[in-house]
C-alpha cells in the first residue's frame, strides 16, 4: 500500500516537467518586420494644372505599426532659364555650374517614352530623411547622370524641402521673370515614421497612386518699397557706434508687395540689399554702383544674402574722410514666392553725421554755440531790430565772464536770413560740433521754430513745418547734447486770446500746443515740463497790456543762484514798444519796470531753480510760479528759463550763467 502511494505521488510530480517539455518543443519564433509609413494625395487638382500664386496641398498619411514623425517634401523645377549671358556663377540666382556664360535650357527631371523616369523617383524616394535637405539633395542630383541630361547641380534656393507634420502646406512653385513664361515642376512628398523608415512616392501598384505632381506656374515680379520713419524728417541722421536709450539707431524699414498675384493679403518676402557710402556728396553717387560697400544683407542660418528681416539698423556709420558728414545710398530688392526677383531695386539716399562733442575728453576741447532765435519781425514784444547787436553782445559779455572760471570756447550763431529775420535752426551738423547750445530769444513769436521757413533739403513726411527747429534739438539731445533755451514763449506756443495754461499735448484740442507733437515731445521728455502758462499781452492801441515780470527767486534746492532783478534801464532801451501810440498817449504801459510776455511752466520731472516775482505780488497768478528749471536726463541735460537773461541786472545775470553753464559740463 505504501509502495502504491509512492508512485502515484512521484507521477504527480514529473507531470508538470512533461507538460512544460512539450510546450518549449512545439514553441514558434515569429519575426514581425517593420511595415512602411502609406501617405496618400488628396483633395489636390490633377497634373498639369497651372497657377499664378503658390497652391495649397492636402494629404493624409498613416504607419501601421507605429506613427508618423513628419513629412517630408521637395519641389524641382523642370527646367531652368535663368541664366544671362556672361553672367558669373556667384551671381547666377537660380542655376550652379561650372560655366555659365550663355542661357541653356537643361531638364533636371529625366524622362522615358515622355514620362517621368522612376529610377529617378525611386532614387529620391530612397535618400535619408537626415538627408533631405538642399545641400545633400542637390549633390545626389550633381552625381547622377541620366539619359536626357548632362551633369549639373542645382543652388539650394531652386527649391524648397520642408519638414513638416500637418496635412496640408502651401508649396512654393517656381517662376520665371516673363510672366507669359510658365514653369514646370513636380513636387514629391514622403512620410518619415517614428522608425525612421519613409513611404514610397512611386507605388503605381498602391492605393492612392504615385505621391507626386506635375504642375506649372506663371508669376508677376514683386515691388520693393522703403519706408522710412518720418517722425522728425528724412535725411540727415546723427550716428553712433552703438545705441543708447535715447539714440535708438538708423533705422531703415522696407516692404514688398505683388498686387497681380496677390491682390488682397500678401505673401511673405525675401530681400537683399547692400548700404554703399560713405561718399562726399550726392554727385559721387550712382545708384548701380557696388562700392564702397558699407553693409549687406546676410541669413548666417541659410549663408544667403536673402533674408526675412523688415527692417535694418545702422550704428557706427563713418562720416566722409576728413569731413564732418558722409552721403550713403541704400538699395534693395524683393523675391517673391516663386523666387522671382523684383525687376528695379528700390534705394534711397540719407546723410550721416557724427557728433564730434562726443569725442572730447578734454575739458579744454569743450565749445558752447549761441543762437539768438528771436524772431524781430514778429509780433510785439520784441526787441527794437536797430539794436539787435547790442543782445548779442550782452550775451557774449556773460559768457566772457564765465570763461574766466572754466576753459571753453564759444560761437554765436548769426546765420540769419535776411536781418531782422528770424535765425534758420542751425542744422545736425553744426550742433554736431558743439558741447552745449544756448538759445535765447525775446519775441512774442519764437523763432526757434525757424519762422516757418521752407523744410531743409530732404525733411519730408507730416512734419509741421514750424516745428523742425525743435525736431533738430531733439536729434541733438537723443546723441548726448545739452541744450539751455532762454527768453519767453520758447515753445513757441500759440497763445490764443486769454490767459491760461496751456497742456504739453498734441492730442488736446483746447491747448496751443495741439498737433504740435515734436513741440510736446521736446517739453515734456526733454525738459521735464507738463504745462506752460502764457499771459495775454497786446501792444496795440486800446489793448490791455501786463507787463508783470520784475525779478525771479531761487528756489529751495537751488540757493547758490542769486536773485535776478530787471534792469529797467537796458528794458526801456532795448525793447520796442509801440513808440508812437505811447507818446500819444494812446497806450499806456501799467509798469515800464515790469518785463512783458514772461510766462511760468507746470514742472513735471524737472527741477525747480527759479521763482516768478510780480509787482502784482500774489494778486497776478503768476508770482510764486516756476519759471526757470533744469532737467538730467538719461544721456542729455536741458534748461530752462522763461525771462530774457540780457534784460536782468549783468552782475547778477553773469553769476547765474556761470553756475548754470558749470552744471552743464559737469559728469
Amino acid at each position: 500500500m505504501r509502495k502504491s502511494l509512492r508512485w502515484i505521488i512521484l507521477v504527480f510530480c514529473f507531470i508538470p516537467l512533461i507538460v512544460g517539455c512539450s510546450k518549449l518543443k512545439n514553441k514558434k519564433v515569429v519575426d514581425v518586420t517593420k511595415q512602411l509609413p502609406i501617405v496618400c494625395l488628396v483633395n489636390i487638382p490633377p497634373d498639369e494644372s497651372k497657377y499664378s500664386r503658390n497652391p495649397r496641398i492636402y494629404w493624409y498619411g498613416t504607419d501601421p505599426d507605429g506613427y508618423i514623425d513628419r513629412y517630408q517634401y521637395i519641389v524641382i523645377p523642370e527646367i531652368m532659364l535663368d541664366c544671362e549671358p556672361d553672367t558669373s556663377i556667384e551671381n547666377c540666382d537660380t542655376l550652379i555650374r561650372s560655366v555659365c556664360n550663355d542661357t541653356i535650357d537643361l531638364g533636371l527631371i529625366p524622362t522615358r517614352d515622355g514620362y517621368i523616369d522612376s529610377f529617378f523617383v525611386m532614387d529620391i524616394e530612397n535618400i535619408p530623411p537626415d538627408k533631405w535637405n538642399s545641400d545633400s539633395i542637390s549633390a545626389f542630383l550633381f552625381g547622377r547622370t541620366y539619359n536626357s541630361i548632362p551633369n549639373y547641380s542645382i543652388s539650394p534656393e531652386s527649391m524648397l524641402v520642408m519638414d513638416s507634420v500637418g496635412s496640408k502646406e502651401s508649396v512654393r512653385l517656381f517662376a520665371e521673370l516673363d510672366t507669359l513664361d510658365w514653369v514646370s515642376q513636380y513636387i514629391f512628398i514622403r512620410a518619415v515614421d517614428n522608425d525612421g523608415l519613409t513611404s514610397k512616392i512611386w507605388k503605381p501598384d498602391q492605393k492612392g497612386g504615385h505621391v507626386f505632381r506635375r504642375f506649372s506656374r506663371n508669376n508677376h515680379p514683386p515691388e520693393t518699397k522703403i519706408l522710412w520713419d518720418t517722425t522728425l524728417g528724412v535725411g540727415v541722421y546723427y550716428c553712433l557706434p552703438e545705441t543708447t536709450e535715447t539714440w535708438k539707431g538708423i533705422k531703415i524699414r522696407w516692404e514688398g508687395s505683388d498686387p497681380i498675384d496677390y491682390p488682397l493679403k500678401q505673401p511673405d518676402f525675401l530681400f537683399k540689399w547692400e548700404l554703399l557710402g560713405p561718399f562726399a556728396d550726392t554727385l559721387e553717387i550712382n545708384p548701380d554702383t557696388s562700392e564702397p560697400i558699407a553693409a549687406l544683407s546676410y541669413d548666417s542660418l541659410t549663408s544667403s544674402r536673402w533674408v526675412w528681416d523688415k527692417y535694418k539698423i545702422f550704428v557706427n556709420l563713418k562720416n566722409y574722410e576728413n569731413s564732418t558728414y558722409g552721403w550713403y545710398l541704400f538699395k534693395i530688392r524683393s523675391k517673391d514666392d516663386a523666387l522671382v526677383v523684383d525687376e528695379t531695386p528700390a534705394y534711397t539716399l540719407f546723410k550721416v553725421i557724427h557728433p564730434y562733442f562726443t569725442d572730447s575728453t578734454d575739458s579744454k576741447e569743450r565749445k558752447v554755440l549761441l543762437v539768438d532765435a528771436s524772431n524781430y519781425t514778429g509780433d510785439l514784444p520784441c526787441v527794437d531790430p536797430d539794436k539787435i547787436g547790442i543782445v548779442g553782445e550782452i550775451y557774449e559779455s556773460h559768457l566772457s565772464y564765465v570763461q574766466s572760471y572754466l576753459p571753453f570756447d564759444y560761437v554765436n550763431w548769426k546765420d540769419r536770413t535776411t536781418t531782422p529775420a528770424a535765425v534758420l535752426p542751425p542744422n545736425l551738423e553744426t550742433l554736431s560740433l558743439y558741447n552745449l547750445v544756448i538759445v535765447v530769444n525775446y519775441s512774442k513769436s519764437s523763432g526757434i521754430p525757424g519762422s516757418k521757413l521752407k523744410y531743409p533739403l530732404f525733411v519730408k513726411g507730416k512734419l509741421v513745418e514750424e516745428d523742425f527747429g525743435y525736431a533738430v534739438y531733439i536729434n541733438y539731445l537723443d546723441v548726448g547734447g545739452k541744450v539751455w533755451f532762454i527768453g519767453t514763449n520758447n515753445f513757441g506756443l500759440n497763445p490764443g486770446s486769454d490767459r491760461m495754461v496751456h497742456r504739453l499735448d498734441a492730442g488736446d484740442p483746447s491747448s496751443g500746443f495741439n498737433k504740435r507733437t515734436n513741440v510736446c515731445i521736446l517739453g515734456d521728455s526733454y525738459f521735464g515740463l507738463e504745462r506752460v502758462f502764457f499771459p495775454k499781452w497786446e501792444a496795440a492801441l486800446g489793448k490791455e497790456t501786463n507787463e508783470e515780470f520784475v525779478s525771479t527767486e531761487p528756489f529751495l534746492g537751488a540757493l547758490e543762484f542769486p536773485p535776478l532783478e530787471v534792469n529797467s534801464a537796458r528794458l526801456d532801451t532795448l525793447i520796442w514798444w509801440d513808440k508812437i501810440n505811447i507818446e500819444e498817449g494812446n497806450l499806456v504801459p501799467q509798469n515800464m519796470d515790469a518785463i512783458p510776455g514772461v510766462n511760468y511752466e507746470v514742472i513735471s520731472g524737472a527741477e525747480r531753480i527759479y521763482t516768478f516775482v510780480s509787482f502784482l505780488g500774489s494778486n497776478s497768478e503768476m508770482h510764486g510760479m516756476p519759471c526757470g528749471s533744469r532737467f538730467i536726463g538719461s544721456t542729455f541735460k536741458t534748461a530752462e528759463f522763461c525771462f530774457p537773461l540780457f534784460l536782468m541786472k549783468d552782475e547778477q545775470a553773469k553769476e547765474a550763467m556761470r553756475l548754470m553753464i558749470e552744471w552743464f559740463f559737469e559728469e
